[in-house]
């Protein structure tokens, strides 16, 4: 699995969206969220005893099992290939999983040459016999679901493709959620970033896919492919990729793609027979014992460090590596916390460091940080109503009470109670590029009271009591 990001392009956006401030719901309490990852058939040993050693921190896992590849015998003309396991067989590694409750949503990688899936997909025969061999393929064989990780797209199509393979790629997953879904079957899509409706790798539309798709994992990692730094980028750069996802997806269908491997780049090199170029070295995190000379970067909470060793007799080089450990995956668990998303996707499941596990066994167990007693903003000290441009609410004023219960360096917790009876939601709206959007929302109880979880950057906060429109409430918080 290979994820490039486009760096000029997300340069811009980032910057954009932490300017605006990123929100995200806070749908899932800490403990509610759950570890994903893929599995690869060359360490099927390693990775599927490590997810069922913890599987009381798995929802899902995807074995990488099969490989579409060119097939002109079939209406399709794509065939579904298995890969060689290293280990094991398939019926007893999905039998040995689904024990231990973990669901099983077998991957379905690319192989066919460029262009060539986005050719099939945009073919309306092609493409449902495409879904009836995968639909068949998932129910044949008892697997939860189907996962599928279609980079070509991305990395070899060219972006002047995206304009028409985004609405055939929608209409396809549209038509292959409808036919898993008939028989109880998951659908999940691994797919790189997307900062905005039109950036990043946008032809993966995550907010069309949105309603059809049971799971979106990202990609989030290879922000450093051909010159030395962070994996999995820096966590500034995680959130402004959860600040979209959120708003196009629910949070609950959102995981978090986080990587266990590390790369070594040659930065400089000198003296005679150097060559033109050095290809870096890439290592998985449990081949890595950390001397004191690897330095962790606070930014991306990754480790680094910089060395030189001969080349050859007359050449030295200057290495620099980066490296995630358990701290790393700790880190971005909990920004994924901060968003309210299902959970993490670890590329890859048995590469990581071993004391991961209890790391994230113990953050999951945290119980909620006791509220301090609830200090009440007086109804008279709430400022005027004020309707947001283009959302749907109007209508008269509900009298609300409200608590600051907890703000952290991001996340806000506000609880409240409204005067009127039937009052049965609370949206909060966060406004993003001059249009209101929903970034977290709650229900609330018999008597009025709510409490709604969200992220917040920067130090001040003003709320607006809404307005109601039928049976729901809407608040406006405002940076």
């Amino acid at each position: 699995m290979r994820v490039q990001l486009v760096r000029a392009a997300a340069t811009a956006v980032v910057a954009g969206m932490l300017a605006a401030g990123i929100f995200s719901t806070g749908a899932q309490a800490a403990d509610g969220m759950k570890m994903s990852g893929w599995l690869p058939y060359w360490l099927m040993n390693t990775s599927t005893t490590d997810a069922v050693s913890n599987s009381d921190l798995f929802e899902d896992v995807s074995p990488f099992w099969f490989d579409a590849q060119v097939e002109s015998s079939k209406t399709s003309s794509v065939g579904i290939m298995s890969n060689s396991l290293s280990w094991g067989t398939r019926p007893a590694i999905l039998s040995s999983l689904q024990q231990n409750g973990i669901k099983v949503l077998p991957s379905i990688t690319d192989g066919t040459p460029a262009r060539h899936m986005a050719s099939v997909l945009a073919t309306p025969d092609k493409r449902t016999a495409f879904v009836g061999q995968i639909t068949a393929l998932v129910n044949n064989n008892g697997y939860d679901g189907i996962d599928l990780d279609f980079e070509k797209f991305a990395f070899n199509d060219g972006q002047q493709t995206w304009t028409t393979t985004k609405p055939a790629w929608v209409g396809f997953i549209a038509e292959l959620a409808t036919s898993l879904h008939a028989t109880g079957k998951l659908l999940s899509v691994s797919v790189p970033p997307m900062y905005s409706d039109t950036s990043g790798y946008w032809v993966y539309a995550f907010r069309e896919l949105a309603p059809h798709i049971d799971k979106l994992r990202i990609m989030a990692y290879d922000y450093s492919w051909d010159s030395a730094g962070p994996i999995g980028g820096p966590l500034t750069w995680v959130r402004t990729v959860l600040g979209y996802a959120v708003d196009a997806a629910p949070a609950s269908k959102v995981y978090l793609g986080t990587p266990t491997y590390g790369r070594d780049w040659v930065t400089s090199s000198s003296g005679a027979g150097c060559p033109a170029t050095f290809a870096s070295r890439t290592y998985n995190s449990s081949e890595v014992t950390f001397t004191d000379e690897w330095v962790r970067s606070t930014p991306s909470m990754e480790r680094t460090r910089t060395y030189t060793e001969a080349y050859n007799a007359t050449c030295t080089v200057s290495r620099t590596a980066w490296m995630p450990d358990s701290q790393t995956t700790l880190a971005r668990w909990k920004v994924a916390q901060e968003f309210g998303i299902a959970g993490l996707a670890q590329w890859m499941v048995g590469t990581e460091q071993s004391g991961q596990w209890d790391l994230l066994r113990s953050e999951a167990l945290q119980p909620p940080t006791p509220a301090p007693d609830p200090q009440p903003l007086p109804v008279s000290e709430v400022p005027p109503v004020v309707n947001p441009p283009a959302a749907p609410v109007r209508g008269k004023v509900s009298p609300v009470e409200i608590w600051l219960v907890k703000k952290g360096r991001s996340a806000v917790t506000i609880k409240g109670k409204f005067a009127a009876a039937g009052v049965r939601k609370v949206t909060i709206y966060r406004k993003i590029n001059g249009k209101f959007r929903k970034v977290a929302r709650a229900r609330t109880t018999a008597g009025g009271k709510f409490t709604v979880r969200f992220t917040l950057p920067g130090k001040t906060l003003k709320l607006r009591a809404g307005s109601t429109l039928g049976s729901s409430q809407v608040l406006i918080v405002k940076r």
